[in-house]
């Protein structure tokens, strides 16, 4: 941590490389502020290369290339000249470094093959610069370096050991000594591997974190980045860290290709920075997870693999450890990424992850997707058969590493509670060394191979590994169809089709339309409606509607199908309980793995004939669809299945009820209470002879009783039958409402301590000065009753009183207490008292809203924002419908919930004062008199005063009343659909918001954002 004895790489404590390190000082303090170095950066393929570079004027750049030392003809290729822009506060304003402008150049060079020797040049402020040589490799063996968080910058404010630990590293002490390092690094990799073709970075290239104010620090630091000169001979791939995040800087030196720039969380400074590219037969996905945001990790990787479905290895690179196990972030802010990036690269059976964030190295085992696990951070599974030094063939799952710091600028510890992590971690090791990793890819009789090695920069001595895993080539275009016609995922077996596009059946899986691979079309010569221009009905369950002389038809999705007898016509849902509909027109109101469910006559029913929902059409360029319409479940004896909570195990008790039912506890979750049910029924039969007439009468009543809310069912059923005289049925149903809330009142009366008096008489020789002090209690500040930088700074701890201040910023004055940073006093930017529109968004017009949590009533302005002293929030969305946009709406109809009216095709709910109210507090006072009388008795020498003060007490009575919002509510999980076009508003659980990420999408999303 800052100013503390920590583990980094000092250089001045290294004697061996004494005279390297004093003239690289001397170096450095004349190229610390060149902010022209070249980035030679992956392009779109292994024939191109991405070149960027500053310069300080604006004309077109030029990169040239030769097969000729001489630059015989060479090749000359133009690119673009961009302005700089950072923003304050949204604002776009012109950036300059040190008073200076700059410009950003971006050109890529083509037509690159392997086994070739190049020399390129690059045409920078009105000159060609000296020629750089460039080689290429073998398509079938090369070989990738892959590094963390070179974070160049990150030893500032480290105590240094001489003089005795007094003094700390200054920012540019700090990032020269970072540079040292990460050079002598690049240099023992290049010097190890001989051949590298690529080099792939995890993410914190510099380490201000900062904004555009810090902005001259950090592009000091990704100054230092590009220093090393063998970086001009390999392509590199980098990922945005979250020190990197604040400013555009990322963008501006790193020309990536592919980039996904229809952003569903379009910043000012992330668009753009999820992208891809393929080397030979490697795929490589690179995420930014600082936004954490689903929708664009699945169009981006949907993206790459629509483009390059047939190469032998997908790997993903990121900055967040989803499976690590440091102590600083993998069980923070990286864990709340898991479930949504596993999500998706477990979809398209990525090989290889690579992350950095965390300053430990840590590899896994093979870790797949597991939709039955209930918390989103552990739907997951792992396969125990990872092992070094072997062969592994056809690996079950995705192998995650998690490299060190490749500079020493930082190294942190492991987290402590093992259960945590000891499912899926295989091998950790903290080395307090720089380390370099090597993916070393071959092809040989038919199979295509990955070796992986970690080693210890200084030694070349191995820290992991070799992990070989193995496969056929080309295994990847079988594996899945759907991959190569749509960028979709295959289904798992078992997956019911739901929808029919040329030919081909598709599913729906774990949020996301998938290609069925174990269902297909019936040929020609196996359906006989083929030469009718149809196919034939395919799903066990489809009925026959009608029959002509052609045969029997039925329909699935959408259309007619020929019935094949002895493949159709099964009414699906009876094997579950539930007959299937009758009317065609019933709609779907959800849908599972078994089929579709509709409700007729009240009562849950299979659809044999309608498909759910459309198969979105998707612009093949930009493969992005909307999220589907979220239903409820089909009915099970779990009542509150429908809510999104399991049903809890016999013997738990109820610790909470509402409108919808009893709720208890179990395995750290809330579940509903099944209540006992008593059932009587009663038979009895006539029979009268010699008629032929059979008289049946039979009575079913049904009571269930629960403790408040109580509701009483009575259903009579009544059948006679009198042949040859049609049934009569009759069906009565009652129900009694639960009763109304109760509110609790607590009163709470505060008498202050009694006054002190201190009276000083002093009696000296000489004329004498008399001071008089009197403390009151009450006049005495009382020390804050809750800690304002937990509320500004994402739960940061208060330091105590006498802690020593140790790092100053612009948040404030910190100190470090309990292993944890603390703050000892806020800046000035931040109010004195809790002011939620400083960290959060406010209205700037509404006055009421729609969801309400412990942040205050949020509304929607473009985007979600709080509602600031709301009177009220919208009491219908705890039915189901949201409010009136206008509160005078016609009222249409009037109920024991409230009034409503009509808007946007759905009913809405008037607006009226909260069911839920704001807590509120009222407080009153009495008068406090004072009362003083001084007497004043002076000789020559004495000087005598006397103070009497009279203090009536003071009574304040406070009264708060509060009405809990119910909890559990039909809130979504994390992470999980809450809003957009088409779908049914809901909640989000505890400490977490509904963000909205388009107009056809909102998902709930943690309130905290960490970051180190």
């Amino acid at each position: 941590m800052r100013g503390r004895r920590y583990e980094w790489y000092d250089r001045e404590t290294i004697e061996e490389t004494r005279d390297e390190w004093n003239n690289f000082k001397k170096i450095w303090e004349y190229e610390r502020y060149n902010f022209e170095r070249l980035s030679v950066f992956v392009g779109d393929n292994e024939s191109k290369i991405n070149f960027a570079w500053y310069s300080k004027d604006k004309t077109i750049p030029k990169i040239r290339i030769s097969k000729s030392r001489n630059m015989d003809n060479a090749e000359t290729y133009e690119g673009v000249s961009e302005d700089q822009v950072e923003f304050k506060s949204s604002t776009p304003f012109s950036l300059t470094l040190n008073g200076k402008r700059y410009y950003t150049n971006k050109v890529t060079v083509k037509n690159i093959e392997p086994n070739t020797t190049y020399y390129y040049q690059r045409y920078i402020n009105g000159r060609w610069e000296p020629v750089t040589k460039y080689k290429t490799y073998d398509d079938k063996n090369f070989k990738f370096i892959f590094v963390g968080d070179p974070q160049i910058g990150g030893s500032h404010g480290r105590y240094r050991p001489y003089p005795h630990f007094l003094h700390t590293t200054t920012n540019d002490e700090g990032n020269r000594n970072d540079v040292f390092h990460w050079d002598r690094t690049v240099k023992s990799a290049f010097d190890f591997v001989k051949t590298p073709s690529v080099l792939l970075s995890a993410g914190d290239q510099a380490d201000e974190i900062g904004n555009y104010e810090k902005i001259v620090n950090q592009e000091s630091q990704f100054s230092g980045f590009l220093y090393p000169s063998l970086l001009k001979k390999i392509v590199m791939a980098t990922t945005l860290g979250n020190h990197e995040c604040n400013t555009n800087s990322f963008g501006r030196h790193f020309n990536v290709p592919n980039p996904l720039v229809n952003d569903s969380a379009i910043t000012n400074t992330k668009l753009g920075y999820n992208y891809f590219f393929k080397y030979h037969n490697v795929l490589v996905v690179v995420l930014e997870t600082n936004e954490n945001n689903q929708i664009n990790y699945k169009t981006i990787v949907r993206n790459a693999i629509i483009k390059y479905p047939e190469t032998d290895w997908r790997i993903a690179l990121f900055h967040h450890d989803i499976f690590g196990n440091g102590k600083t972030h993998s069980q923070k802010d990286a864990l709340e990424r898991r479930f949504n990036v596993l999500n998706v690269l477990s979809k398209y059976n990525f090989d290889l992850v690579i992350n950095g964030h965390d300053h430990v190295y840590t590899s896994t085992k093979f870790v797949t997707f597991d939709e039955n696990n209930k918390a989103p951070e552990y739907k997951y599974n792992v396969d125990d058969n990872i092992r070094t030094s072997e062969v592994i063939e056809n690996p079950n799952g995705t192998f995650f590493i998690t490299a060190n710091c490749a500079s020493g600028s930082k190294y942190l510890g492991f987290e402590p509670d093992t259960s945590k992590f000891s499912k899926y971690v295989f091998n950790s090791i903290q080395t307090n060394t720089t380390t370099f990793g090597i993916l070393d890819f071959t092809q040989n009789n038919g199979k295509a191979r990955l070796s992986i090695n970690t080693y210890d920069a200084d030694t070349h001595n191995v820290i992991d590994g070799a992990y070989i895993f193995e496969k056929d080539i080309g295994s990847n275009v079988e594996k899945c169809w759907a991959e190569k016609e749509r960028g979709l995922s295959c289904c798992s077996p078992g997956i019911q089709p739901t929808n029919k596009e040329n030919g081909r059946l598709y599913g729906y899986e774990r949020s996301n339309h998938c290609g069925i691979v174990d269902i297909e079309l019936l040929p020609e010569d196996k359906c006989w409606a083929k030469k009718y221009g149809r196919d034939c009905c395919v799903l066990s369950k489809t009925v026959a509607e009608y029959t002509d002389e052609r045969g029997q038809w039925g329909t699935e999705f959408g259309e007619e199908c020929g019935i094949v007898e002895g493949l159709n016509g099964e009414c699906w849902s009876e094997k579950l309980g539930f007959k299937c509909c009758k009317s065609k027109s019933t709609k779907a109101q959800s849908y599972d793995n078994s089929g579709k469910w509709g409700v007729e006559d009240g009562q849950w029913c299979g659809i044999t004939y309608e498909s759910s929902y459309e198969m979105d059409k998707v612009n093949m360029s930009t493969p992005y669809e909307p999220e589907p319409i979220y239903l409820p479940d089909p009915p099970s004896d779990c009542w509150s299945e429908r809510l999104g909570y399991d049903c809890c195990s016999e013997g738990i008790e109820a610790t909470y009820s509402d409108i919808t039912g009893k709720y208890g506890v179990e395995n750290g979750d809330w579940c509903g209470i099944i209540e006992p049910t008593t059932t009587t029924t009663t038979t009895t039969t006539t029979t009268v002879e010699p008629t032929t007439t059979t008289t049946t009468t039979t009575t079913t009543t049904t009571t269930t009783v629960e403790p408040e809310p109580t509701t009483t069912t009575t259903t009579t059923t009544t059948t006679t039958t009198v042949e040859p005289e049609p049934t009569t049925t009759t069906t009565t149903t009652t129900t009694v409402e639960p009763e109304p809330t109760t509110t609790t009142t607590t009163t709470t009366t505060v008498e202050p301590e009694p006054t002190t008096t201190i009276t000083t008489t002093t009696v000296e020789p000489e004329p004498t000065t008399t001071t008089t002090t009197i403390v009151d209690p009450t006049d005495v500040p009382e020390p804050p009753s809750e800690c304002l930088a937990e509320f500004y700074l994402n739960n940061t701890p208060c330091c105590n009183p006498n802690a020593v201040e140790n790092w100053r910023d612009e948040d404030g004055i910190w100190g470090f207490e309990n292993d944890q940073w603390c703050i000892i006093e806020l800046s000035d930017k931040y109010p004195k008292t809790k002011d939620i529109c400083t960290i959060r968004k406010c209205c700037t017009y509404k006055t009421e809203g729609f969801l309400q949590d412990e942040e205050g009533i949020w509304a929607i302005e473009d985007d979600w924002c709080i509602v600031k002293d709301a009177t009220s929030v919208c009491w219908a969305s705890e039915f189901g419908y949201k409010c009136c946009s206008n509160p005078y709406a016609e009222i249409l109809a009037t109920d024991d919930k409230g009034d409503w009216s009509f808007e946007n095709d759905d009913w809405c709910g008037i607006p009226k004062e909260p069911i839920n109210p704001i807590p509120t507090t009222t407080t009153s006072s009495t008068t406090t008199t004072t009362t003083s009388t001084t007497t004043t008795t002076t000789t020559s020498t004495t000087t005598t005063t006397t103070t009497t003060k009279t203090t009536t007490t003071t009574t304040t009575t406070a009264t708060t009343t509060t009405t809990q919002t119910p909890q559990p509510t039909n809130c979504a999980n994390q992470y999980a659909q809450c809003g957009g076009i088409g779908f049914e508003s809901k909640c989000c659980p505890e400490g977490f918001f509904c963000q909205p990420l388009n107009e056809y999408y909102h998902q709930c999303q943690p309130k905290s954002q960490y970051s180190y």
